[in-house]
């Protein structure tokens, strides 16, 4: 394998991309192959024999709903590096601390020419962005002009070969998508591979919650005293905000959607809310994500009730019957009771279920 640490990555998206002789219609997100990617057709770009992606996506404009969330994904994981945060610095307040060596450069081809305006904007600043609203490097490429405002981008990753190490046609900032990406890259660039899965005594009501140690000092068994609500998502910084699927109570679910939902449940006693209460319920929410990005995330959230979860090496997601192998956690919920035993379970968390959690919650009063 190439020893690359000294190079940067570049991330390409790809929307609706029709290759001649590079796109292989049989590859899936989670296969790549060593095809070439014809890199030398972008003549704006320098090509540094870097790790890289090169890119298109229909528009970065508020009309295109999961370009906001893409785009803080992709500066906050790969331009700035933090998705491959030295362990040794985790928690620092200092967020530069991150090695050159795992920042990557991220170039978006974007079909329109309309400049965003939402809270993002700033963060743009670390992408390499080339309007394209002629589509004149998609008709160089072959690429196909994108159908709708939010039809999925198609993403490459490459190496300093230019050899594609990880493709997936069905982008839209989906954790269930990232995370597969964040662990073909860390593959390619030092080995590291994601853990197999163990087998576990699947979980049910009645059980005792599996033991687990947040921030490496406390342990779930601290909290014993206390109820508490433990949730399981793929990833930060993926999916749609609520307020950007107005017209739709209950959006589709994503891990937006899914931590500004459980951020809401609050207890209740007879069916009525008692702030006193508050401080009886802890609210855990696990993924892994590294402490710098669930920082950032915790922040861009606007959350008041969770407390944010690295499970490192998805050793919890694992106890918990929670794990996937391609890389995340999936959305399971667990309601635990002061004495620390599982009373509800849901496998499958969707939005309309903080009403079932806080009933839940009222039955161990």
């Amino acid at each position: 394998m190439k020893t690359i640490y000294s190079f940067s990555f570049v991330l390409i998206f790809l929307c609706n991309v029709s290759f001649a002789n590079i796109l292989n219609s049989s590859l899936t997100s989670s296969e790549y192959s060593n095809e070439k990617f014809p890199i030398e057709q972008l003549d704006f770009y320098s090509d540094n024999n870097s790790y890289k992606i090169i890119v298109f996506t229909p528009s970065l404009s508020v009309k295109n709903e999961y370009a906001e969330m893409m785009t803080y994904a992709l500066t906050n994981y790969f331009a700035k590096g933090y998705a491959f945060e030295n362990k040794n610095i985790a928690g620092s307040n200092n967020l530069n601390n991150i090695s050159l060596q795992n920042k990557i450069d991220v170039l978006l081809i974007v079909n329109d020419g309309i400049k965003p305006f939402y809270q993002s904007y700033e963060n743009l600043k670390d992408l390499s962005i080339k309007y394209d609203p002629d589509g004149l490097y998609f008709e160089k490429l072959n690429v196909s002009k994108p159908e709708k405002i939010n039809s999925s981008s198609v993403l490459y990753a490459l190496n300093s070969d230019n050899e594609i190490i990880y493709f997936d046609n069905d982008y839209k900032g989906q954790g269930e998508h990232l995370k597969p990406l964040e662990y073909a890259i860390k593959k390619e660039m030092n080995g590291q591979s994601l853990p197999l899965l163990t087998v576990n005594n699947y979980l049910k009501s009645g059980d005792n919650a599996p033991q687990l140690k947040i921030d490496n000092e406390i342990y779930l068994s601290d909290y014993k005293g206390k109820k508490i609500v433990l949730t399981f998502y793929p990833a930060a910084f993926s999916g749609v905000l609520p307020e950007q699927n107005y017209s739709n109570p209950y959006p589709v679910m994503s891990c937006a959607v899914q931590l500004s939902s459980f951020d809401k449940i609050k207890p209740i006693s007879s069916q009525i809310y008692h702030s006193e209460l508050e401080d009886e319920v802890i609210y855990l929410a696990v993924s892994n994500s590294s402490p710098q990005l669930l920082k950032l995330w915790a922040d861009y959230l606007k959350t008041e009730n969770i407390k944010y979860v690295n499970d490192d090496d998805f050793s919890i997601s694992m106890a918990y019957n929670s794990y996937n192998p391609s890389g995340f956690s999936t959305r399971s919920t667990f309601v635990i009771d002061r004495e620390g035993v599982i009373k509800y379970i849901s496998w499958d968390y969707n939005a309309e279920e903080e009403y079932v959690i806080q009933e839940e919650l009222a039955k161990l009063d």
